[in-house]
């Protein structure tokens, strides 16, 4: 009898966890960087890969200029493809940490921005394509889902994932 209660126990509390999650409530959709979890299992190169973008933006939104230079590569480039993907005649770039953390400095903290309270209604998704043992590249897409925006790649050395290069403005201009 007592194996009997037991079991019925047991087995109400597998059912109690099997429960469906509650549905969404519809309204502001709020994308939050991944925060640190324990897992069972290492944490492989494309999720990596979004978790460092992630943690580049927040360093960008706090203007925490030693974080990101603890995420590049001292030989790191940001190239502005300035809408043109195609004609890299119009391209600028910056090579190197010292005009890395210039560009940072002088063009994009002091435009960089909390998202506002409006609603999203559409969540874009990164591409990560894990090119080999060493080597990831995260695409994010423009608005439109399909036209990519950004373009990363990242290289794994010392067990961690560092910035070696960002493209951005690969959208065309409309």
């Amino acid at each position: 009898m007592r194996a009997l209660i037991t079991f019925t126990v047991l087995f109400a509390c597998l059912l109690a966890s099997c429960a469906a999650p509650p549905a969404p409530t519809p309204g502001l959709v709020v994308i939050m960087p991944p925060t640190a979890t324990t897992s069972p299992r290492p944490e492989g190169l494309a999720e990596q890969a979004v978790r460092l973008i992630a943690i580049e933006r927040e360093a960008v939104l706090q203007q925490d200029i030693d974080e990101l230079r603890a995420i590049w590569l001292a030989d790191g480039v940001a190239v502005d493809a300035n809408h043109t993907p195609h004609d890299p005649s119009d391209d600028r770039r910056w090579e190197g940490w010292p005009a890395l953390a210039e560009r940072y400095a002088k063009e994009v903290f002091p435009f960089a921005a909390l998202p506002t309270e409006a609603p999203r209604t559409i969540r874009l998704t990164p591409t990560v394509t894990v090119l080999g043992a060493t080597e990831v590249e995260v695409t994010l897409p423009a608005a439109d889902g399909r036209t990519p925006k950004d373009r990363w790649l990242l290289i794994a050395q010392e067990g961690a994932l560092f910035i070696k290069r960002l493209t951005f403005n690969l959208e065309p201009a409309q």
